[in-house]
């Protein structure tokens, strides 16, 4: 459905413009823009201005799509918009490949994951649908709004069934503007309300008292900190 309709026999093409709405019955999605060309004979569409995609779990708004319907693949771009319905979660990135048949979505591209209680800032993201797990890739900034507790690090993964976060190599957290955390390989669970390395870290408190240790557990709401080997360096006030 579309206002203009130019229609090439010879190459099979489709070009539609005006209040666009394409509706494919086998993948169960309604697309919508501004302007799309159908290539018949590759089953490919390609919008640009305003596009939507709409199906019963997922909404994609976005510039541009790229759906191949033979291999059930949507690429957006520029301004990316994917809202999980079922999840209520939101997926914000400049560019993103939705792998409809595996249900699983690649972003690239100040990616943020937005949900009630959290949001996740990278570069790139690879959203398992079916498993519920968002692994974030480059500049990762996790922030548990509730617990107001911040993790930053290069690599991270979500397990959102079970609200833990698993963190590779540096990481910097910041806990309820009580403790900073220095550390690697990081685990922040959510129902445990815990934060925790194996590794040594560097912890300082709101005081400037700052502690080494080998490897730490910390709980959030208790705000009790243990650790191995600590040494504890103690700032002290000048009067």
């Amino acid at each position: 459905i579309g206002n203009n309709f130019v229609y090439n026999k010879v190459t099979n093409i489709l070009n539609v413009s005006g209040n666009v709405k394409l509706f494919s019955s086998r993948d169960d999605v309604v697309i919508f823009s501004d302007k799309a060309t159908y290539l018949k004979n590759d089953e490919i569409i390609f919008t640009e201005g305003n596009s939507k995609a709409v199906n019963e779990n997922n909404i994609i708004t976005a510039d541009k799509f790229n759906f191949d319907k033979i291999k059930n693949i949507l690429k957006a771009e520029t301004n990316v918009k994917f809202e999980d319905k079922k999840e209520q979660t939101l997926i914000f990135s400049d560019k993103a490949t939705y792998l409809k048949n595996d249900e699983i979505i690649f972003t690239e591209g100040n990616s943020k994951a937005v949900n009630e209680n959290n949001i996740i800032t990278a570069d790139k993201f690879n959203f398992d649908k079916i498993k519920n797990i968002l692994k974030a890739e480059t500049n990762v900034k996790f922030e548990d709004k509730k617990e107001q507790t911040l993790i930053f690090s290069d690599k991270a993964t979500y397990l959102k069934n079970d609200e833990i976060i698993f963190t590779e190599g540096e990481t910097n957290a910041f806990s309820q503007k009580k403790y900073k955390f220095k550390s690697k390989n990081v685990t922040y669970s959510k129902k445990d309300e815990s934060l925790k390395s194996l590794e040594k870290s560097l912890v300082e408190d709101n005081n400037g008292n700052i502690y080494n240790l080998d490897s730490f557990f910390y709980k959030v709401n208790d705000k009790i900190l243990k650790g191995k080997n600590v040494n504890v360096f103690s700032k002290v006030n000048d009067k």
